[in-house]
């Protein structure tokens, strides 16, 4: 998204668009307080794509960090969201609202509605809106009759409020893009994960399982980019209205016998899928397990009343689980960021990428979202 010249405002710095050869003002990143280092870093990050990609100089690149990043949400003391004003002028500027909904996804998408409608009734030229994890992505369809479609709902009042573009990451069901008219980039940790997977195993002896049906397509696609030796997966059901989050195993399908098996799911609360996923592949013959959750929602109990729970399981694992893998999307409690299993990878990187190419109008295929 190329702004005009007729946009320009008083900006230190101005990007030179390397096909029209017209000048923008660079990026705002507004963050809310769902995960904020993560959002300081893409910030950090996407200041040094800029300045690797336009020529800046190492001065210049200090005035651009402070130019590109505002955190303008706190509170007030009866704990009622406190919007403070932005401090940069947003007249047809392209705007970046970051912020992580979980832990307390409520609150967080509040920050996220106050952060677009001020950038909206400012005169942002073009605001996409970026949730690493989106809230209530569980929530894709009707768990049982005269009950709401959550995803769907979340997703509306984003587009309603005036965002022109949604960025997420490994959302739990993709059919929730379709609820809205607006672009929508679902990007794919598979891309940062792969990598990872191929060094704590042998890549020629992998099988890829799914914790449920519903997560089928995920591991699927994990082993064709991948080239694994195929997939597997549990049938499970859950109760509904049930206070645990505990599922029940009734089928496992597949051939692990002998083989390296990464579990793959996209969310974690308790654990409790991975646990039994990881005993039932080690009944079934498996060599070695490592799991791959794209947010592992860790917390203590006043946000994951079942962080206990995930606690014993992951330190309960069988011999043969050498790792989980996830994504900083979550910001991890200590014990789960100095336990010896765990390995967090980066991703403020990958969407100071994604929103620079957005920016700067190139393609994502093939090599981020496909």
């Amino acid at each position: 998204m190329n702004l005009s010249e007729s946009s320009r405002f008083d900006s230190p710095l101005l990007i030179k668009d390397r096909k029209s050869g017209v000048t923008t003002p660079p990026p705002l990143i507004l963050c809310g307080n769902g995960n904020l280092e993560l959002g300081r870093q893409t910030s950090k990050a996407l200041g040094d794509l800029i300045c690797e990609r336009n020529g800046f100089d190492t001065l210049r690149k200090e005035e651009l960090q402070v130019e590109i990043f505002d955190n303008p949400t706190d509170k007030w003391p009866d704990q009622h969201i406190r919007s403070s004003r932005i401090k940069t002028e947003m007249t047809g500027r392209y705007v970046v609202i970051f912020n992580n909904p979980w832990p307390q996804p409520d609150k967080r998408l509040m920050e996220t509605f106050f952060l677009i409608d001020a950038a909206r009734t400012a005169g942002a030229g073009y605001i996409t809106v970026v949730l690493p994890y989106f809230a209530y992505g569980r929530g894709d369809k009707k768990a049982e009759a005269r009950t709401p479609i959550e995803a769907r709902v979340v997703a509306r009042v984003l587009e309603m409020l005036g965002s022109n573009r949604i960025i997420t990451l490994d959302l739990h069901a993709e059919q929730t893009t379709g609820s809205v008219l607006i672009p929508w980039d679902n990007l794919y940790s598979s891309h940062l994960m792969i990598p990872e997977i191929k060094i704590e195993i042998d890549p020629d002896n992998a099988v890829y399982m799914s914790t449920d049906t519903g997560g089928l397509k995920r591991a699927d696609a994990y082993n064709k980019r991948a080239e694994g030796k195929g997939i597997a997966f549990e049938i499970k059901a859950r109760k509904l209205n049930a206070d645990t989050s505990d599922p029940e195993v009734s089928a496992f399908v597949g051939n692990v016998d002998g083989r390296d098996v990464v579990i793959i799911d996209d969310e974690s609360v308790s654990f409790s899928s991975i646990y039994l996923a990881a005993m039932s592949a080690v009944e079934h013959g498996a060599r070695s397990v490592i799991a791959v959750v794209s947010h592992l929602k860790d917390g203590y109990s006043e946000d994951n009343t079942d962080f206990d729970k995930m606690w014993n399981l992951l330190n309960g694992m069988p011999s043969q689980f050498r790792r989980l893998i996830t994504t900083d999307t979550v910001d991890h409690l200590p014990e789960i960021r100095n336990h010896p299993l765990v390995k967090i990878i980066p991703t403020a990187n990958f969407f100071a990428e994604i929103i620079w190419r957005n920016f700067s109008a190139v393609s994502l295929s093939p090599d981020l979202i496909d």
